[in-house]
Parts: C-alpha cells; sequence; structure tokens
C-alpha cells in the first residue's frame, strides 16, 4: 500500500515536471515566434520607408501576378491609386504596351512571366510605355527582377520603373536642334569649299606655294568641318529612327573586300597587313543595306589601320573573319595595335567618348564613329562588342541576322551618300 502511495506521489511529481517543460516549450516556441514577426515586421517597416522616398515606382506581384504592394511613386506615374490596384492581376490595372501599338502589352506580359518562371532578371525595353489611369502616355525605364523566399524559391517579381518622359522630351529637343544647325552649316561650308578649290587650282590666278599651301590647309579644315556636320545629321537621323534602311541581297564578303581594297594604300602607308577570312563553305547572300553596313566597316577597319603599331619590320596584321554562327554572320575586326585600356572600355560606344591613349595618334576624331557604328548595327538587327587589351589589340565583333534586316522606307540616307 506504501509502496503504490510512493509511486503514486513519484508519477504526480514527474507530470508535473513535464508540464513544466512543456509549458517553458511553449513559452520559447511563443517567444521566437514572436521575436520572428517581430524582425518580419521592423523588415517591411525599413521596406516601406526605403521605397516611399525613393524616386522610383516600386511594384510587387506574387506568383499568381497579383500586385501586393505599391508605392507612392508607382501610384504619382500611373494616377492609379494602391486601393485600386491591391490584390488586382498587374496586367488589368497597368498597361505597359508597345509605342507603336498601345494595344499590345504582350511583350512585357511575356517580360514578367519570365522573371516569376526562370528568374530572369529583365531590362524594360526602350519601346514601351505606361498608359496611366488618364489615358496618358508616360515613358519608362526599369528593371523587372524575381522575388525569392529564404529557401531560394520563387515568390513573385518586383517591378521597378521611372517615368522618363521629360528626359526623352529634352533628348529630342537637342536632337532636332543638331539637325536643324548642322542642315544650316551644310550648304555655307559646301560653298566654301567650292569657292577654295577653285582657288587652289589656279583657275583664278597663279598662286606661289606659301598661298597654295595656306589654302590646301584651309580645305582640310573644311572638310573636317563637313564631315563633323554630316556626322551629325546622321546621328540625329538614328536617334529619331529618320535614317533610310533598304536592304537588298548582299555578297557580305564582297563588301569586306571593297572596304579592303579602298584601304589598301592607306594600309601600306601605316606598315600594316590585311588578312581576310572566309568560311571553306560559303553561304548566300543576306539581305541588308550596304551603305549603312559598309560605313560600319570602314569604321572598324580604319580604326584598325589607325591605331595599330608594331615596331616589327613584318608589320602590323590586321585580321577580319567572316562567319556564320546559328541564325547571324559574324564579322570580327582583329588589330594588334594600342588597344583600349580597361578603365575606359565602359564608354567605348558613348557619343563624344575617345581614350587618352588615341589622342597622340589621331588628334582631330570627334568620338562619333564607334557611336554611329553601334546604331546602325542595332537598327540592323545586329549587335556589336570588342574584346581589348592595353598595348595587345582589339578585336571588334558585329553579328547580322540571316534573315536579314528590316526595311525602313521613310526617312533619309547617310549624309555622306
Amino acid at each position: 500500500m506504501v509502496d503504490n502511495k510512493i509511486i503514486n506521489i513519484n508519477k504526480a511529481k514527474k507530470n508535473k515536471h513535464n508540464n513544466k517543460q512543456q509549458v517553458q516549450k511553449k513559452k520559447n516556441s511563443t517567444g521566437l515566434l514572436d521575436q520572428q514577426n517581430q524582425a518580419l515586421l521592423l523588415e517591411n517597416n525599413k521596406f516601406n520607408t526605403i521605397s516611399s522616398l525613393v524616386s522610383d515606382g516600386v511594384v510587387i506581384i506574387n506568383n499568381n501576378y497579383k500586385i501586393t504592394f505599391f508605392n507612392k511613386m508607382a501610384i504619382h506615374i500611373s494616377g492609379f491609386m494602391a486601393k485600386d490596384v491591391m490584390g488586382v492581376k498587374f496586367d488589368k490595372k497597368l498597361k505597359f504596351v508597345s509605342k507603336k501599338n498601345a494595344k499590345d502589352d504582350s511583350k512585357f506580359i511575356e517580360m514578367v512571366k519570365k522573371a516569376v518562371i526562370t528568374g530572369e532578371i529583365k531590362k524594360i525595353a526602350k519601346d514601351i510605355i505606361l498608359i496611366r489611369e488618364d489615358n496618358l502616355k508616360a515613358e519608362v525605364a526599369g528593371n523587372i527582377a524575381p522575388l525569392k523566399d529564404s529557401c531560394g524559391k520563387i515568390i513573385g517579381c518586383i517591378f521597378i520603373f521611372r517615368d522618363i518622359t521629360s528626359e526623352q522630351e529634352i533628348d529630342r529637343m537637342k536632337t532636332e536642334f543638331i539637325s536643324l544647325a548642322s542642315h544650316q552649316l551644310r550648304t555655307p561650308l559646301t560653298t566654301i569649299r567650292w569657292f577654295i578649290e577653285e582657288l587652289y587650282s589656279g583657275e583664278l590666278g597663279k598662286l606661289n606655294s606659301e598661298q597654295k599651301d595656306y589654302l590646301k590647309q584651309v580645305l582640310e579644315s573644311n572638310s573636317r568641318m563637313i564631315k563633323l556636320v554630316n556626322d551629325l545629321l546622321d546621328i540625329s537621323r538614328l536617334e529619331t529612327s529618320r535614317l533610310r534602311i533598304a536592304p537588298k541581297p548582299t555578297d557580305l564578303a564582297e563588301l569586306i573586300k571593297s572596304v579592303l581594297s579602298e584601304y589598301l594604300p592607306v594600309a601600306k602607308a601605316n606598315n600594316c597587313k590585311f588578312k581576310f577570312k572566309t568560311p571553306r563553305v560559303g553561304f548566300t547572300k543576306i539581305n541588308i543595306d550596304p551603305i549603312l553596313i559598309k560605313q560600319v566597316l570602314i569604321n572598324l577597319i580604319s580604326n584598325a589601320v589607325k591605331y595599330s603599331f608594331n615596331n616589327d619590320r613584318s608589320g602590323n596584321i590586321i585580321t577580319i573573319n567572316l562567319n556564320k554562327k546559328r541564325k547571324d554572320v559574324v564579322v570580327t575586326v582583329k588589330d594588334n595595335g594600342i588597344g583600349i585600356p580597361e578603365k575606359f572600355q565602359s564608354r567605348i560606344f558613348q557619343k563624344f567618348f575617345r581614350a587618352d591613349n588615341v589622342h597622340k595618334l589621331d588628334t582631330e576624331g570627334t568620338g562619333f564613329g564607334l557611336y554611329i557604328a553601334k546604331l546602325i548595327i542595332e537598327s540592323s538587327g545586329g549587335k556589336i562588342w570588342f574584346q581589348s587589351t592595353e598595348r595587345a589589340g582589339t578585336t571588334f565583333y558585329l553579328t547580322l541576322p540571316i534573315t536579314g534586316s528590316k526595311s525602313r522606307i521613310e526617312g533619309k540616307n547617310l549624309s555622306n551618300v
């Protein structure tokens, strides 16, 4: 009997101890949960505070494509109130559409889906605009990126965008001004050149050697001015999509050979040799605008000649390759010249930019050549890039689609054509 009482007392003690442990565990669990909730609340407050201060619109959607966050700047840019869009599928309210077709939002929807499904980070395309709540159009720029949980699982995406309507309008005004000024300058410059050539040729009387030398320098300066004006006109046409693109079946190998033939005397004078490689199996002609692509080739090949150096008597070898890869034709122009310093490489296709190490070799450059080349190639449906090491040479690559370039009938030709 006594033994049973002792057993019961021990059981009671044990149960009491277990209950205390369970209560303690519950308290610990509740405390941990409270800490996690507080940490989450703190992070949310931080995010809300930061997103309310940034000058970009911030929109978050879940993996069902419904809007779960809409900051103040998104309200300002779109014109929609947060209460009108929260919990709604983004494409029902926010219309990010093509500039050419205000009803076509398929491109933006596809970018968002790729971010949610594949985790790709996408840049909002230049040809996309936002239709505001008041039906006005806002030109936008920004990015779309996936959102992931702590395990790396995609739970939605975020798009951050800003209104660049005013910036674009200022750019258009600058471009129009440059175009107008260039047009007004080209006629008198051409007239001046005609008069100087008459004097230089002796049509208006015999000149002594010193006079001819002066006139020759004036002619060279006039030529540089005309080239600058023509480059400015071409840039304004390319930037505003007013350059005519007239694709026709073109043998790219023959086009390259014609440029090499034109630059052979200059190459020899600079101790350079051309080495042109074409694929063993030829390919059919592709539809490109030969005038535009020739302009790009001239720029790349002339730069390769201009910026080559080699003390070896064998001379500088400039290698041009033409290949077919998948859906593209690839042209490479390789030199063993001065190269492009790494700190300048990100700016090489910018308008007006010239690296420090080229000034000694060419003091008269404008910094337009590669900028124009990039605009032409991209307008033709291709890409252009380079690899370079200072004092070890540069290789430029350009691609053109085998399917050919899209035609643009309206607009004007290059200024020097």
